[in-house]
């Protein structure tokens, strides 16, 4: 987001910004600088950067495949986290480091219970364009024969007894 500036009037709001030039002011923004003429503050707002910040966590998070496909395969319900390995058919530390770009991402949500870590796709992401990211890569792919292929799979997966599945990751 450009810097933007805004007009104040008074003597006191001018000293007040002379003092927080290129400091962070109340409201999370940065002062850039104070035009003592027309009373001229310009500044950058650090809310849209988060929510800059935010949005491209998303991109990022749907711009791998292995990440795309743990989010379709949690449409049909949460997942132990030994199941996502399973069906990727990664490392559990790939496939941990997958899910930690999702879930900063607000796609997924993660429980731990014991020593078994589950994830389930987002009820309410904060940022709006992550429910439509969201809702958008599911309509998309839903139809896609990788995914198709990895539903077929992960019905097999799920039939399997979380410690029979789990022995493997968990030593």
């Amino acid at each position: 987001m450009p810097p933007f500036t805004k007009s104040l009037q008074g003597d006191l709001g001018a000293f007040l910004l002379r003092k927080t030039q290129n400091h962070t002011c109340l409201d999370g923004a940065t002062v850039l600088s104070y035009n003592s003429i027309h009373g001229e503050v310009t500044y950058y707002s650090a809310i849209g950067a988060k929510t800059m910040k935010r949005f491209l966590a998303i991109t990022k998070a749907l711009s791998d495949e292995s990440r795309v496909r743990a989010l379709m395969a949690l449409a049909g319900g949460e997942m132990c986290v030994c199941q996502i390995i399973e069906l990727l058919s990664l490392a559990p530390s790939t496939v941990s480091k997958h899910m930690a770009v999702l879930h900063r991402a607000e796609l997924v949500e993660v429980r731990k219970e014991g020593r078994w870590i589950y994830y389930r796709l987002a009820d309410e992401p904060s940022l709006p364009c992550a429910r439509t990211a969201l809702a958008m890569t599911l309509e998309c792919l839903a139809g896609d024969d990788r995914i198709r292929d990895d539903a077929k799979r992960l019905k097999r997966i799920r039939k399997v007894s979380r410690d029979d599945l789990c022995i493997h990751y968990h030593n």
